[in-house]
């Protein structure tokens, strides 16, 4: 029984992480959205006040131009477009950052949604795949190495036995010559009174 339950265990814990970080990923997204929201209502108040302050700008501005002359609607019609312009210019910027909170918010659901035990577990693999061929490289690389030194040595050996083999026929030949000279040198007189008697012989002497 206990083993049962101890395999059961084991079974079910792939799947309690796997919840564990569904519920991490959706409470990160949820918290993301949240954010967005409270940015783009901020962005919105900030909007809306802006607009009441320049609508109140422009009332004030055309109640002193209707006690004063003409003379002023030219600074109220410049006052006018730059309200115009820097709200125009509020929107565009209040929209941009809500875009770029939006990217970032989606940038980081697609992180959550991509690590998964899955994904973790086949880089886990892809690195001890590497490791493993690193150390076969490595192996393969030191027999090579290996090999490539026991080559050499014999290459050396095969030189050294040559070189004394030369070495010693080399002194073979000249021993050989001096017993040759020697001989030769030992066998000159009778060489020579065998020669006086042959020309005695035919009558030269």
């Amino acid at each position: 029984m206990f083993r049962q339950a101890s395999l059961c265990l084991q079974r079910q814990a792939p799947l309690r992480r796997a919840a564990r970080t569904t519920a991490a990923a959706a409470a990160a997204a949820s918290a993301a959205a949240a954010a967005a929201a409270a940015a783009r209502a901020t962005a919105a108040a900030e909007t809306a006040a802006f607009a009441q302050t320049s609508a109140a700008a422009a009332a004030a501005a055309a109640a002193r131009t209707a006690r004063t002359p003409y003379v002023f609607l030219r600074p109220f019609c410049c006052l006018a477009l730059s309200a115009a312009l820097s709200s125009s210019s509020s929107s565009s910027s209040s929209s941009k950052w809500n875009s770029s909170s939006s990217k970032s918010s989606s940038k980081k659901q697609s992180l959550l949604r991509n690590v998964s035990p899955l994904r973790v577990a086949a880089a886990g693999m892809e690195s001890q795949r590497l490791k493993e061929h690193f150390i076969y490289h490595r192996e393969q690389q030191q027999q090579q190495q290996q090999q490539q030194q026991q080559q050499q040595q014999r290459r050396r050996r095969v030189k050294g036995l040559s070189a004394a083999a030369a070495a010693a026929l080399l002194a073979a030949a000249a021993a050989a010559t001096v017993l040759l000279v020697k001989n030769w040198q030992d066998d000159l007189p009778t060489q020579v009174q065998k020669l006086e008697e042959k020309l005695k012989k035919q009558q030269y002497i």
